[in-house]
């Protein structure tokens, strides 16, 4: 019998023109062959998600004034404009899917907020149904003058933001109709710089752009305490590191470190509070934006190089088994 199912396709945000980038927008390509599908065109696409259940992909725009764009996939793996929303937001650089209620949540890195999109029943976009901009401040004078919005995860019922420019993680809930209810915080240590989280059960790591750290919190009742603070990077390459995407691997806590150009690999012991690096190595390219874990592979986006790295695990660490030639990625996302 043959098999009928779409090939899985990787879809890469490629950084155009108005951020210095040479990419084109959006680059399918299929996984199983490396086949470059058609590009489409969309403006410095940083990231890029898809719907839960239908076949729909939606990019969220790091530009000034920051939109939403939601693609139909077609059986070919190749996209079709289904409609854009403007978020209100500067520098879109995240976004996620609320599932339960059909909403996209969308961090604004210059503004530092979040806007929280409707979806249609057909996966397009519908209207903003709220706007919230967080203040703050950090110690470093460059990097932290002011709140940077820079993820939106899922806890439980409710939504974690990370901010790099105050050096919170906003806790926020949201009714049925896409309202913000009320809105916590979570204090991390001072000049860290909240990038990307992830959260497993009662553990959350946090990737610290501006002190190339990971900070353990563990679960305390409502809320999230910190347990330990370890380098995100065991190189000295006598400049600055700023480590970006993190991902659970399996059992295993993988970042990637711009700077550095490496992946580095931590276990995370649950009973001592501790992550220690068990491995790291290059990736193969130069300033990794974003990874992604999908079906046992490792997916890296290198920036600077103009390269997909993929990687297979191999004891503690990785091997290096494919590289594609892809211009200014940002972002990986894999559809079967």
């Amino acid at each position: 019998m043959t098999d009928a199912r779409t090939p899985e396709v990787a879809y890469i945000g490629c950084y155009t023109s108005t951020a210095d980038g040479h990419g084109l927008g959006i680059q399918p390509l299929r996984t199983g062959d490396g086949t470059a599908l058609d590009p489409t065109s969309a403006v410095d696409p940083s990231f890029l998600i898809a719907h839960p259940r239908l076949p729909v992909l939606y990019a969220v725009s790091e530009r000034e004034s920051s939109a939403l764009t939601a693609y139909q996939i077609r059986d070919d793996g190749t996209l079709q404009l289904l409609n854009a929303l403007d978020t209100g937001g500067n520098a879109g650089c995240h976004l996620a899917f609320d599932a339960e209620r059909d909403l996209l949540v969308v961090a604004h890195y210059t503004d530092g907020s979040v806007a929280i999109c409707s979806v249609a029943e057909d996966g397009s976009l519908g209207q903003v149904t709220d706007f919230h901009r967080f203040t703050g401040q950090g110690p470093d004078p460059q990097r932290q003058d002011g709140s940077h919005a820079h993820m939106a995860i899922r806890d439980g019922a409710d939504w974690l933001i990370a901010d790099l420019g105050a050096d919170r993680i906003h806790r926020l809930s949201l009714d049925d109709d896409g309202r913000i209810g009320r809105v916590r915080e979570i204090v991390t240590p001072p000049g860290v710089g909240p990038r990307h989280l992830i959260i497993d059960g009662d553990a959350l790591v946090l990737a610290c752009e501006l002190s190339a750290e990971l900070w353990l919190a563990r679960r305390d009742g409502d809320g999230w305490e910190g347990a330990a603070l370890v380098p995100s990077t065991a190189i000295d390459t006598g400049e600055a590191v700023y480590p970006s995407g993190i991902a659970w691997a399996d059992d295993r806590v993988v970042v990637a470190n711009r700077g550095a150009d490496t992946i580095a690999t931590f276990r995370l012991d649950r009973d001592q509070n501790t992550l220690r690096l068990v491995d790291e190595r290059p990736t193969g390219g130069r300033w990794p934006r974003d990874l992604t874990w999908s079906d046992g592979r490792l997916w890296v986006a290198n920036q600077d190089s103009d390269s997909v790295t993929v990687f297979e695990p191999r004891g503690d660490g990785w091997r290096l088994v494919e590289t594609f030639e892809v211009s200014s990625p940002a972002c990986v996302r894999m559809v079967d």
